[in-house]
């Protein structure tokens, strides 16, 4: 699968690259690159990777973060165009995330956790709003811990039916860590060519 934006970022359309090896999008350094990380037994400790591709035209150089992850039986490549999150940009973000991940380990109490997870979630994204949900047996969510921006009405303590969030998108949150948004009015790219 390739993404329906493809063009946009290397001047190759979607349809042109399925069913062909991945050196023809990457040159082969960083085809060897993507290989030796593949081959790593936990690819989130080597996300993301910066690197630079060739604009579309051959004018100049596009810059990128690349991330691996599995979602089996497929082997994710996703890469985005290097952009400051923060003063440190991605790569230093996701730095200092792992650093707050592991201090989140060394808490017992699960409300300390979470407080202390929205608290450093919030400083590190400097997002508007860092929440935590927790989900009954009936899929019934109940906001247990947040951090927001001053002037945002709180959801802390507030329940939702379980029809508020779908199935599937609860699963999401059970297999990743983490779900980030970074801007609520962004624009989807369309279903990946097949």
């Amino acid at each position: 699968m390739v993404s329906a934006n493809l063009a946009h970022f290397t001047g190759q359309e979607p349809s042109a690259t399925l069913g062909h090896r991945l050196d023809t999008l990457l040159c082969a350094e960083l085809t060897a690159l993507v290989e030796h990380l593949v081959r790593q037994p936990r690819q989130d400790e080597s996300n993301p990777v910066a690197l630079s591709l060739p604009a579309p035209g051959g004018h100049g150089l596009n810059h990128y973060e690349m991330t691996l992850h599995r979602s089996p039986p497929w082997l994710v490549l996703e890469l985005e165009p290097a952009c400051a999150v923060s003063d440190q940009g991605l790569i230093g973000f996701y730095q200092s995330l792992g650093r707050t991940m592991d201090q989140l380990h060394n808490i017992d109490d699960v409300d300390a956790l979470c407080r202390l997870a929205v608290r450093e979630l919030r400083k590190l994204t400097g997002y508007d709003r860092v929440m935590v949900y927790r989900f009954d047996s009936d899929a019934h969510g109940q906001v247990i811990a947040e951090e927001q921006a001053p002037g945002q009405d709180p959801y802390l303590g507030l329940h939702y039916p379980a029809g508020d969030i779908p199935r599937q998108a609860r699963q999401l949150y059970f297999r990743n860590r983490l779900r980030l948004i970074a801007d609520v009015d962004y624009r989807s790219v369309p279903r990946p060519c097949h």
